[in-house]
């Protein structure tokens, strides 16, 4: 619904006008293909781990490392906190 409100209102805020940055639907988009790119590992992809347990897995891994990778390219700098969840988990 996001990417739908951001073409309905041809990338412009609703109340003030103010241009929204085309980095939002891009980004947006990039998370739901690395969601749902979760779902479709296959069987022998797993490292190991049973096939029902793979998504459960991967999407909070994902939900780590795509703000951690999107704060590095803004910043040259990683939260400590984001950080160790990444690495806990992984």
């Amino acid at each position: 619904m996001p990417l739908l409100g951001w073409l309905l209102l041809a990338g412009r805020c609703r109340d003030c006008s103010a241009s929204i940055s085309c980095r939002y639907p891009v980004v947006k988009s990039l998370s739901a293909l690395l969601w749902l790119s979760t779902m479709l590992v296959s069987s022998g992809g797993g490292g190991g781990v049973e096939p029902s347990l793979q998504p459960w897995i991967g999407l909070p891994l994902v939900g780590l490392l795509l703000p951690l990778v999107l704060i590095d390219l803004d910043h040259m700098w990683l939260p400590e906190s984001l950080s160790a969840g990444a690495f806990c988990w992984a």
